[in-house]
């Protein structure tokens, strides 16, 4: 059997285009389906599920604290509590007092003797009082105090001089002159001495002189420093000091002939 097509191409045309746009539509309304039912049910966890969840955490926290209000003695727990967590940040922060016993082993002459010291770390002063043999004694005492250094060895620091006045002097016992090193004192003042020693003794007769030094510290020096395996946290840097302060900064002459 043969058969014809008797509908033009413009009808064919249009069945076709009827066809996709009822597959576009119906797509399109399947797909506006989809994402409507998710708004409803995201809606209805935002509006009542998630109002009751919040609720129940509301209720947990109230019961929570309502058994800690309970317990006897709650704050002094907390109190406790919060003194323990700041223990680690007040034990880096405590001064090693203890270094000055050595300190001034290292710094005092032979020839002196200390009978009393006053330590302030509030504004980092030390003040020192008492005997020599002579006056040069008490002067070589104070240059050594106005040139020493130190150095620190701190755990994980590679760079131990970057917060302090840096200075170059000939250390004792290092053939290596013009060693950098921080200064460990400053402002040092001889404030008070005296010719005569206690019983009226005189200086010509070989008997001690009473002195009074004052100065400032640089704070590193007791800071509790953990020091790296076998070397000390901080050590003092003692300079040569030849006689008195005008010998160890050798000034030029004042006077010259024409």
């Amino acid at each position: 059997m043969i058969q014809l097509n008797l509908l033009p191409d413009v009808k064919l045309e249009y069945i076709k285009a009827r066809q996709r746009k009822r597959m576009v539509i119906g797509t399109s309304v399947i797909v506006s389906g989809f994402f409507i039912t998710i708004f409803i049910l995201l809606f209805i966890f935002v509006r009542f599920a998630q109002k009751e969840h919040l609720s129940n955490l509301d209720e947990d926290i109230s019961k929570t604290t309502q058994e800690l209000k309970s317990k006897e003695d709650i704050d002094k727990i907390l109190t406790i509590q919060n003194q323990l967590n700041s223990l680690p940040a007040l034990h880096d922060q405590k001064t090693i007092s203890s270094r000055l016993f050595d300190y001034l082993t290292q710094l005092t002459p032979t020839q002196a003797t200390i009978s009393e010291v006053t330590l302030d770390f509030s504004e980092n002063t030390l003040s020192l009082e008492g005997n020599a043999d002579q006056i040069s004694t008490v002067n070589k005492f104070v240059d050594t105090l106005k040139f020493t250094g130190f150095t620190t060895s701190e755990e994980g620091v590679s760079d131990d001089q970057k917060d302090c006045v840096l200075q170059t002097i000939d250390v004792q016992g290092v053939t290596n002159e013009n060693t950098k090193t921080c200064r460990a004192f400053s402002e040092v003042v001889l404030q008070e001495f005296s010719l005569e020693a206690e019983g009226g003794s005189s200086t010509q007769s070989g008997k001690p002189v009473s002195y009074q030094i004052k100065f400032k510290f640089d704070p590193k020096i007791f800071a509790n420093i953990k020091a790296d395996a076998g070397q000390s946290a901080v050590s003092l840097k003692i300079p040569n000091i030849i006689s008195t302060r005008s010998a160890t900064e050798k000034p030029g002459a004042l006077f010259v002939p024409k």
